[in-house]
């Protein structure tokens, strides 16, 4: 799927707010501009008085510039929080999403997926592709649209020299943008190596007994530095990318500067333009060009967060658990017609077949791994069941709606996380 089409879906997942959110980051923008640009006409006007050797005006002047700035400030500031409001309900959106899908997957998902690589998807991919919404938007458009209306007043003042910085900054974002294939290299390994070192952690803490006890298991202390390393590997790549950027736009900043004092030097003698539009003008190069330089920097920036908004996209058409089904539970006789099932392809239940009668406790024994727990968990439906297979009451059921299902049938499944201190002291067990 290309970038944009990435783009343009993710930002929908806002809904109804997406509008109110555009509107206060861009009116946000024209007040941080807006600043700017008073700055400049005031600059511009100072240094035309000073060349004349006149100040008659400055008074009216300044005022003018006090009372656009406290307006631009204004704007700022509120515009900006309500921004800020916008962007972090679009995050919590994203993970709210995540989690109800985790909530919907079928059980056999979690078979093939180790929990490190779930917690992953769920804490580092969601997190980074929602920095869509709390700051690589706002940081991509922000320069844009200072270098389209910083460009306006440039031309008016000194069209010439204001062409001739276009020129010099549109080079520099050429070159910072073939840092974007990198960038995008460099997400996709960034992910798969959080999940690996994620997934190597939940081993290790999940072995934590054994990993005192016995010599051997010490391999999951020692396969989780080997993964750390790695991981370590990979986030100094992609460190080294981002200084490199970094490197470059120092580079270009000061080369432009020095460029843009030479060709003003040449102007001013040719009189193409007075000091005053110089001065003016180098008001607003200075944020022009920082900019330009940031637009070269956070396009790659906000690349990578789409990327991982692809990884989300992926987790989100997942398959789901199956809820067919629309018959009422009635209770009744359980029976078992030739079930066989297993894991990954090593079979666990082989064509089991039994009854148990309404009203009759039975228990059913045997040794560890031989489907215990797994022929109960067929009977609440947490792994697909073939039709004709399993009856309650009478009726497949693959045919009873499956929250009744569970609702009429008690389970205490082997790792119990419900009865927690907390909830041992919110809730009386009788």
């Amino acid at each position: 799927m290309r970038y944009s089409k990435i783009f343009f879906r993710f930002l929908k997942i806002m809904g109804r707010a997406l509008p109110l959110f555009l509107f206060a980051m861009i009116i946000h923008m024209v007040g941080d501009n807006f600043l700017y640009l008073t700055l400049s006409y005031f600059v511009n006007k100072l240094m035309d008085m000073a060349q004349i050797g006149s100040m008659e005006g400055i008074i009216e002047l300044l005022i003018t510039c006090i009372a656009a700035n406290v307006i631009a400030l204004a704007i700022f500031f509120v515009f900006g929080a309500l921004y800020d409001i916008y962007a972090k309900r679009g995050n919590a959106v994203v993970q709210r999403m995540m989690i109800e899908k985790l909530l919907k997957l079928p059980m056999d998902y979690f078979d093939k997926h180790h929990t490190g690589e779930i917690v992953s998807k769920l804490m580092n991919d969601a997190d980074t592709a929602s920095q869509i919404f709390t700051s690589r938007l706002r940081r991509v458009t922000t320069p844009l649209m200072s270098v389209i209306v910083y460009i306006i007043p440039m031309i008016i003042m000194c069209p010439a020299l204001a062409i001739c910085m276009v020129i010099i900054n549109i080079v520099s974002l050429i070159i910072n943008n073939r840092y974007i294939p990198k960038m995008k290299k460099s997400a996709k390994e960034t992910s798969i190596s959080k999940s690996k070192l994620v997934q190597k952690f939940m081993d290790t803490v999940n072995g934590r007994d054994y990993i005192r006890i016995y010599p051997g298991a010490r391999l999951l202390l020692d396969q989780y530095n080997e993964e750390n390393e790695k991981s370590a590997n990979v986030a100094k790549k992609y460190w080294n990318n981002i200084a490199r950027l970094n490197c470059w736009n120092t580079f270009f900043d000061m080369v432009f500067s020095l460029g843009f004092l030479l060709i003003a030097v040449l102007f001013v003698e040719r009189e193409w333009c007075s000091i005053g539009e110089v001065a003016g003008i180098y008001t607003l190069y200075g944020t022009f060009s920082y900019n330009f330089l940031e637009l070269g920097r956070y396009i790659p920036e906000l690349i990578n967060c789409i990327a991982r908004a692809q990884i989300v996209f992926d987790y989100m058409e997942e398959n789901e658990e199956q809820m067919q089904g629309d018959l009422e539970f009635s209770p009744g006789k359980i029976e078992l017609r030739n079930v066989s099932f297993g894991y990954g392809g090593k079979e666990v239940i082989n064509n089991v077949s039994a009854e148990f009668e309404k009203n009759k406790s039975t228990a059913i024994i045997g040794q560890t791994g031989c489907g215990k727990s797994t022929l109960i968990k067929l009977l609440i439906r947490l792994y697909p069941v073939l039709e004709k297979k399993i009856y309650i009451g009478g009726r497949d059921i693959n045919s009873i709606d499956i929250k009744l299902l569970r609702d009429n049938i008690a389970y205490v499944p082997q790792r119990n996380l419900f009865f927690s201190r907390y909830h041992k002291r919110k809730y009386k067990i009788r």
